[in-house]
């Protein structure tokens, strides 16, 4: 064997040794599932599902495409499946208890979100495990929505002075108008949009809201005093609110769900004893025309769903998000090289394209390895 070879098979021995992976002849024992197959179902479910408790601002997600899945053995039992998934954003907050298959998904006027995600989930004894996750959410440009929706709203950043304001009037007057004297407070900022195409632009906000231990009436006094309650106590709510700058409070729209007390249970993050909760629960609504303290991570236009990192199999995770730790380049130009279906394989070894190990700028000329025909990627299931 060469040093290219040597090389070569060094790489995928370390990134498989670490995680229980089987390797023969120097080669890993990679078969691939169609994607539409019932195994790869189950695995994909299980991964959004995942993703989706994992998710602490925004919106949940729901599956739109498999695009790829890859099944490697482990030592000394069970297997490692490697998912490539499309999600798209639905219209259900992570707070709210509906479940996620039987949330709306966002439309394309809309500005929908897409999220990349690669999974890496253990099989053992018919029960999957989701072990780790990487990946990337990308809205639509404000162009692509104008070529399907001319004039429709398009998402602003989150921190938009204007939408902001959206936020303060339209919850005071949720407040001042609600039948019942409990106060709510400003809990996350979810999604702002904007409709410039007429004279006076029109502003969308969404976001989710908790019940303090204050009552309306006692706010206007002792706001300072205003905490949320107990996530166990407190009600959780949605609201959605439209404004025109210089609207009186009397134009302000505002729609709000409120979510019972017991449900939902709020995300538990790995390794804590409590509920988990978002970080934006320390800054107030004072009124019409009160102060915001602004996170300084509100400054994009959607909440990314992040990564879930396992050294052991993280590494064998391809997915390019700009929101998890960087990927290991040569583990996954090489792996992608290895288990190519002959459909995409090179003609012949000299037309491989090069793997380049950007630490040390070696080329390697990968392998062509002949597999079976694999089905792959899945049915859309929206768009």
């Amino acid at each position: 064997m060469n040093t290219v070879g040597v090389v070569l098979v060094l790489s995928l021995s370390l990134c498989a040794r670490a995680a229980g992976l089987h390797l023969t002849a120097g080669v890993p024992n990679v078969r691939h599932l169609p994607c539409d197959s019932t195994d790869a179902e189950e695995a994909a479910q299980v991964a959004v599902d995942h993703i989706n408790t994992q998710h602490h601002h925004g919106y949940k997600y729901t599956l739109n495409q498999i695009d790829d899945i890859k099944v490697l053995n482990r030592l000394p039992f069970g297997e490692t499946y490697i998912l490539e998934v499309d999600l798209l954003e639905t219209k259900c907050h992570v707070l709210d208890p509906t479940p996620a298959e039987n949330c709306t998904v966002r439309s394309l006027p809309e500005t929908k979100v897409e999220g990349d995600c690669d999974v890496a989930l253990t099989k053992v004894d018919g029960v999957f495990t989701v072990s780790s996750f990487r990946c990337k959410t990308s809205p639509d440009s404000a162009e692509d929505v104008a070529k399907i929706c001319v004039g429709c709203p398009h998402l602003i950043p989150l921190n938009d002075s204007v939408g902001q304001q959206a936020i303060t009037k339209s919850l005071h007057k949720f407040n001042v108008e609600l039948p019942e004297p409990e106060e709510f407070a400003l809990l996350e900022v979810s999604r702002v949009a904007g409709q410039f195409s007429t004279l006076i632009p029109t502003y969308f906000v969404e976001y989710a809201i908790v019940e303090t231990n204050c009552t309306s009436l006692a706010a206007e006094d002792h706001h300072d005093h205003c905490v949320p309650l107990a996530p166990s106590e407190a009600r959780h709510g949605f609201c959605k609110a439209s404004l025109r700058p210089g609207d009186h409070l009397d134009n302000v729209t505002v729609d709000c769900d409120i979510f019972p007390a017991q449900g939902p249970a709020l995300p538990i993050m790995a390794n804590d004893t409590e509920p988990a909760h978002p970080h934006t629960v320390h800054y107030h609504i004072r009124g019409s025309a009160g102060h915001h303290h602004h996170p300084a991570h509100h400054d994009f236009k959607t909440h990314g769903l992040g990564f879930l990192h396992d050294p052991a199999t993280t590494a064998l995770l391809s997915s390019e998000s700009a929101e998890a730790v960087p990927p290991v380049k040569v583990k996954r130009q090489v792996m992608d090289q290895v288990v190519e279906s002959p459909s995409n394989a090179p003609s012949a070894p000299s037309e491989a394209p090069a793997v380049v190990d950007a630490g040390v700028g070696v080329s390697l000329a990968p392998p062509v390895v002949a597999l079976p025909f694999r089905l792959c990627p899945g049915q859309i299931r929206h768009f």
